[in-house]
């Protein structure tokens, strides 16, 4: 099992994508061949694109969990997985997510080293909004606060209207 990924750093709040690759050396086809790979702490699941022949389970978007996914009869030969993540906004500058993932096979294995792989990533904070940008403002901020506001007039057919304040 060979796992990377990428960016490294990655931007708290951004996507992470872990390249999997299982390997079997043959000469007999794996059988019942299994791949685990629990999300690291820190992230949620965003989507898993799987090698053909292979039956998968995920978290769903935007959830915490594993993933897991199986093959009854791997051919020998190397078969490649995309797993997206989405990081954690909120996560400091300099946490290390590590993800560790492990693959199984009821057919005998004379080289049991290369059935877990671990990719450590490194985590930038955000980078500030630049300065000037406008600041957003939800329903109940303060009068005279710029930002977008609703307010409901009983006087037009469409009872929703959206007015955007910007202060002279």
């Amino acid at each position: 099992l060979l796992k990377s990924d990428s960016p490294d750093p990655v931007v708290a709040g951004a996507l992470l994508t872990y390249t999997l690759t299982v390997s079997s050396k043959g000469p007999d086809n794996a059988v019942n061949a299994s791949l685990s790979d629990p999300l690291p702490v820190g992230t949620t699941f965003q989507s898993l694109t799987p090698a053909p022949g292979w039956t998968c389970g995920t978290p769903a978007v935007g959830a915490t969990g594993t993933v897991t996914c199986t093959n009854p009869s791997m051919a020998p030969g190397s078969d490649v997985f995309t797993l997206v993540v989405t990081v954690d906004a909120g996560l400091a500058d300099g946490t290390v997510l590590s993800n560790t993932a492990t693959v199984t096979s009821d057919t005998p294995d004379p080289d049991t080293g290369d059935n877990e792989a671990t990719e450590p990533t490194t985590v930038q904070a955000a980078p500030p909004p630049p300065p000037g940008s406008p600041a957003i403002r939800t329903e109940g901020s303060r009068a005279g606060d710029a930002g977008c506001h609703r307010s409901r007039s009983r006087s037009t057919p469409d009872p929703e209207r959206l007015t955007d304040s910007v202060p002279q």
